[in-house]
């Protein structure tokens, strides 16, 4: 059996007790378990409570909203007390004040930089659009400080085939010329659950 089958047979990890732990304004709020963590981030409207939710097999776990940019504190999510799922405040959303906005990127960028227990960022893409100046420029930001993360399109059911190919093809160029990006890149829906597997076997793997 390989490695991989052996993965397969974890993925009941997936099911187990998930909770909300804490809203995190501060970096004096983390928790200080020492568990390994692993982050979603993206542009706000990318798809990043529902493929959480899916990821987990729940439904209302992290709450889905309507309005871009709702998220406004990093998000602690504890499964079965051996992992944290950290989601991050969604970027690139003009509507969200200046000085509210400030103070996110303040809040995650020093999170990135200072996190002890982080083993990956899931970078989260919509298909839809593809990729977008400020992606750019949050790549920049984790090759700079090292920061291990990979990329996820999400929304894949909403584009044809043709248009799913350009946009993978704009991807694997992309992670050629970044060195802390992961070299393999997910394919991913929450409406078809397409990559939920891949995506907890890349956790499974990471941990």
């Amino acid at each position: 059996m390989d490695s991989q089958e052996v993965l397969k047979k974890d993925l009941s990890f997936f099911r187990k007790q998930c909770n909300f732990v804490l809203g995190v304004a501060h970096l004096k709020q983390l928790p200080q378990t020492g568990l390994p963590e692993v982050a979603f981030w993206g542009r706000s409207n990318v798809g990043k409570s529902s493929l959480i939710n899916a990821l987990l097999n729940r439904k209302k776990l992290v709450k889905v909203s309507q309005h871009p940019g709702k998220t406004k504190e990093i998000n602690y999510f504890s499964l079965n007390e051996e992992l944290y799922f950290v989601d991050l405040p969604g970027y690139g959303y003009a509507k969200v004040s200046h000085s509210v906005k400030d103070l996110w990127n303040d809040l995650v960028v020093e999170y990135l930089q200072k996190a002890k227990n982080l083993r990956r960022i899931f970078l989260l893409i919509d298909a839809k659009v593809g990729f977008k100046e400020i992606d750019f420029h949050i790549m920049d930001f984790l090759d700079y400080y090292g920061r291990s993360y990979q990329i996820v399109l999400t929304k894949t059911d909403k584009i044809n085939k043709f248009v799913l190919n350009e946009v993978s093809q704009s991807v694997v160029k992309t992670i050629e010329t970044r060195p802390a990006c992961y070299p393999e890149f997910i394919l991913s829906s929450s409406q078809t659950k397409e990559g939920m597997e891949s995506l907890q076997l890349a956790i499974l793997n990471i941990l």
